[in-house]
């Protein structure tokens, strides 16, 4: 198997190593723009090896930078992997947000993993995700704040198993917001949504 560094043109390999911050600043906006430019005809070796030198880069750029990166792989259908992955595990919140929410090609191994190791803020993010798989909603019901189960209860394509949809009832019964908006999905069981109707009807 080749390594990142056959893959990788060596004089490419070394200016992300050994340049300047301004210098690796100006490689990511160029290998960027030119990825973007012609991502719907790349196959998957062109994917992997932008995917190495971007990868490189995250780890050297300034939060502003990565921000950026996210925002503009985000909307990607085939976005590079490992690119992907680095940003949705970053610690801000701004860089994370956008492939969090909607970038292809997170698993549900990768979401899980997120979910069970980073702030509630990555939570929220991941809870606004469109198609969101059981396994996925019940790692986000269990660890989720307030605002999470809310976002979640919202996202009218998220998928819940019938032991999430039995706990956020539960929760939904102390939390008005929660409940009415629990209501208000059209995939809820009968005998859930008559209890938790019943429950809200009694609190009022």
């Amino acid at each position: 198997m080749m390594s990142v560094h056959a893959l990788l043109l060596p004089e490419l390999d070394d200016l992300i190593m050994r340049g300047s911050p301004q210098r690796q600043a100006k490689i990511l906006e160029r290998v960027t723009a030119f990825f973007l430019g012609g991502a719907s005809s790349f196959n998957e070796h062109h994917i992997q090896v932008f995917d190495l030198v971007l990868a490189r880069l995250i780890d050297r750029i300034d939060s502003k930078a990565r921000t950026r990166l996210s925002s503009r792989l985000a909307p990607l259908g085939n976005p590079p992997v490992e690119a992907v992955r680095r940003l949705a595990r970053d610690d801000s919140i701004a860089v994370a947000a956008p492939v969090l929410k909607r970038a292809a090609r997170l698993s549900e191994t990768d979401l899980i993993d997120i979910i069970a190791t980073k702030s509630q803020g990555h939570l929220l993010a991941i809870s606004a995700r469109p198609g969101l798989a059981e396994r996925v909603t019940d790692g986000l019901l269990q660890r989720g704040n307030q605002e999470v189960l809310r976002c979640l209860a919202d996202n009218r394509a998220a998928r819940f198993s019938d032991d999430g949809f039995c706990f956020l009832v539960e929760r939904a019964k102390t939390d008005g917001i929660l409940a009415e908006k629990t209501l208000l999905r059209g995939d809820i069981p009968p005998r859930l949504f008559h209890e938790l109707l019943l429950t809200a009807t009694d609190a009022v």
